[in-house]
């Protein structure tokens, strides 16, 4: 238990600063509409796709440098823009920002 102590001090510099409402996306317990579920669900499914795929071809063949632009565009293009709206939408209305 010592050691978990020592170790949970290093971070109380950044932990301890925390503001909620700045810091946290409560993703659990936000509720989105249906259509904007049904949205993220969607998107995400396109998005994780296409991150894990190119994870996977990054860490064994490289490239990274030369797909960068092209895997942003692609994520964009999935809805990840739209799902940072809808999820920024979520976080105002849970903290009452809106």
């Amino acid at each position: 238990m010592q050691d978990v102590q020592e170790q949970d001090k290093a971070l109380h510099p950044y932990v301890d600063d925390i503001v909620p409402e700045k810091s946290v996306i409560p993703v659990g317990m936000m509720k989105f509409e249906d259509a904007d579920a049904t949205t993220l669900s969607n998107n995400n499914t396109t998005i994780l796709n296409e991150a894990m795929t190119k994870f996977a071809k990054w860490i064994t063949e490289g490239g990274i440098e030369e797909d960068w632009d092209a895997y942003v565009k692609t994520l964009n293009s999935a809805g990840l823009e739209e799902n940072c709206k809808i999820v920024q939408k979520g976080f105002n209305q849970f903290y009452g920002l809106d």
